[in-house]
C-alpha cells in the first residue's frame, strides 16, 4: 500500500511541475528582465510600447521576425527598438520578409551609414508579452524634434503571414495615456503610452 501511495504521489509531483512550468514560460521577460504580464506602471518619459506574439494554428509554426521602430513624417526610420531575426548561422537573415522596415532601412543607411542588423537585431521570440520603449533619441543618439512620427509593429512568419500596424502620433509637450491599437493573427494585442520627456530623462 505505501509503494503505491509514494507513486501516486511521485506522479502527481511532475504533473503540477509541468504545468507550472508551462504556465511560467507564458510570462515572458522584457529585455530589461521585468515581468511583462502585470504591465506595471511607468514613470520614465518617452513611449512606451506593449505587444503580443501568438502561435497561430498549424504543424508548420516558425517564430516570426519583428521589427518595432518609429518614422518621421517623410517616412525615414529615425529609431529601431526591436528588430528580431533568425540569428543562427550564418548569421542574421530573413530580414527582407520585413518588407517595409527593410526597405526603409535601406534609405536609411545611406544617410547614416550605419548596420543596424549588427548592431541590435535579436533573436525571434516565442508567444508571449513584450514591451518595448522609445527613449527620445534617433539611431545616432541625438533628440527626437517635436513632431509627428508613425509607430510601426510589423511581423513575418516563414510559412505563414505578413502583417503590419501603423498609428500616427504626436511626439511633444503633452502626454498621450495608454490606447489599445487593433491587433491581428501575428500581433493580436499591441498598445502604447507616450510620457512627456522631462530634464531627468535627457
Amino acid at each position: 500500500m505505501k509503494w503505491r501511495l509514494m507513486i501516486f504521489f511521485l506522479f502527481f509531483s511532475s504533473v503540477f511541475a509541468t504545468v507550472a512550468i508551462e504556465q511560467d514560460s507564458i510570462h515572458v521577460r522584457a529585455k530589461d528582465g521585468s515581468p511583462v504580464s502585470d504591465e506595471p506602471e511607468v514613470t520614465q518619459g518617452g513611449l512606451h510600447v506593449w505587444f503580443s506574439l501568438q502561435r497561430p494554428s498549424g504543424s508548420r509554426y516558425r517564430r516570426p521576425y519583428v521589427a518595432i521602430w518609429l518614422e518621421d513624417r517623410d517616412g525615414f526610420p529615425v529609431k529601431t527598438g526591436v528588430l528580431w531575426l533568425q540569428t543562427n548561422q550564418p548569421g542574421p537573415r530573413w530580414h527582407r520578409d520585413l518588407t517595409r522596415w527593410y526597405r526603409n532601412d535601406r534609405m536609411r543607411k545611406l544617410a547614416e551609414n550605419t548596420n543596424l542588423i549588427d548592431g541590435i537585431s535579436g533573436p525571434t521570440r516565442g508567444p508571449g508579452n513584450y514591451r518595448t520603449h522609445f527613449d527620445g533619441t534617433d539611431n545616432t543618439g541625438k533628440q527626437l524634434p517635436h513632431g509627428e512620427y508613425t509607430l510601426c509593429l510589423e511581423a513575418a512568419r516563414e510559412h505563414g503571414t505578413y502583417k503590419i500596424i501603423r498609428e500616427k502620433i504626436h511626439w511633444g509637450n503633452e502626454g498621450i495615456a495608454k490606447r489599445n491599437l487593433k491587433g491581428n493573427i501575428e500581433i493580436p494585442m499591441a498598445s502604447y503610452h507616450f510620457i512627456p520627456l522631462q530634464p531627468k530623462d535627457l
